[in-house]
Formats: structure tokens, C-alpha cells, sequence
């Protein structure tokens, strides 16, 4: 009997440490107005965050380009520096569908004129049985040498139900005009769709 009790007890120990790190792992989250930032003394400043648009029915570019340039002209700007560069990521949904287009929009401090990804992947955000939406391997976007631009990564599925997901970025760099070639901070974060 005592040996039963004991085998019970271990086990309601282990379910309950079980539980209490899922809901844990779970409750994690970043707010999509959250952003991460590196500040060195290298010539190029990064800051990165995530921004879901969710609209009721599908957006014409040019609605997107207007919309991206509303929400970033509420945003601080990037410091002064030699080449400052700060990039959000946006995932809008056409209208009330699974379609769904990645994009990043950017302002820096001097002309752009590229945009390099080793790799960006959207994920659910569920830290124990993730999900990959759509992985993006080397994404090469030219800019036109502008300080602020956005520009398309690429088209994923999302099912209409979910609601956040996970985006996670490596070998982030952009080509200045001034300063060419530099990294910039890989974003792995999640973001909700409000």
C-alpha cells in the first residue's frame, strides 16, 4: 500500500512539474510593438519587430504601401549614426483567407539599396509542437536606394483560426550606399494578430 502511494505521489509530482512548465512555456510571449535592438560601435544600427495586419478583405498594393508607411511614421526613427538601419516585419492577410504576404518595411539613416536573408521561416508560435508556415531561403530584396522602403519576402498559407505566429530571421544584412555590406540583429520573436 505505502508503495502505491509513494508511485502516486511521484507521479502527480511529474504531472504537476509537467504542467507548470507548459503553462509556463506557453504563456511566453513577445508583443508585436515589442522590438529588439543592438546598439554597437560597428557603423550599422539594427532594431527589428514584427507588425500583423489582419484585414477584412484584400489590400491593392498601393493600400499596402500606405498602410506600412502609417504605422511607421508612428515609430521612433532610427539614431543618427553612420548607417542606422531599423526593420519591422509585417505579415498581412487577404481578407478573410488563408493567403497571406510576408513583407518588411525599413528607414535608415542613409540610402539603402539591398536586403539579404539567409533565411526567414514563419512558424506557429507553439514552443512544443511547432508548426513551419513557410521557410524563405536566401531572400536577396533591392530597394531602390531609398532611406525608407518595404518590400515584399513572399507569400505563405496561414489557417484563417490562427491567430499569432513565430517569425525567426538569420544572416540579416543590408547593403548601404555609404557604408556597404552589414549585418543586422536576427529577429526571432512572435507576434500577434489583433
Amino acid at each position: 500500500m505505502r508503495k502505491t502511494v509513494k508511485k502516486l505521489r511521484g507521479i502527480a509530482t511529474l504531472f504537476y512539474l509537467f504542467s507548470l512548465s507548459f503553462i509556463l512555456l506557453t504563456s511566453i510571449n513577445v508583443s508585436a510593438s515589442e522590438s529588439a535592438t543592438l546598439t554597437t560601435d560597428s557603423p550599422v544600427e539594427t532594431s527589428s519587430q514584427i507588425d500583423i495586419i489582419d484585414s477584412d478583405r484584400p489590400l491593392t498594393e498601393t493600400e499596402i504601401t500606405n498602410l506600412i508607411n502609417e504605422l511607421e511614421e508612428s515609430k521612433p526613427k532610427p539614431l543618427t549614426r553612420a548607417t542606422g538601419v531599423a526593420v519591422s516585419y509585417y505579415i498581412i492577410r487577404s481578407g478573410n483567407t488563408t493567403n497571406c504576404e510576408l513583407r518588411a518595411s525599413y528607414k535608415a539613416t542613409g540610402p539603402v539599396s539591398n536586403l539579404w536573408w539567409d533565411k526567414v521561416t514563419v512558424q506557429s508560435p507553439s514552443i512544443l509542437n511547432r508548426v513551419t508556415y513557410q521557410s524563405f531561403p536566401k531572400v536577396l530584396r533591392g530597394t531602390g536606394s531609398k532611406k525608407s522602403n518595404n518590400v515584399n519576402i513572399g507569400y505563405l498559407s496561414i489557417p484563417k483560426n490562427i491567430k499569432s505566429t513565430y517569425i525567426k530571421t538569420s544572416g540579416t544584412q543590408t547593403h548601404s550606399n555609404k557604408d556597404g555590406w552589414g549585418s543586422l540583429v536576427n529577429f526571432n520573436g512572435s507576434a500577434k494578430i489583433n
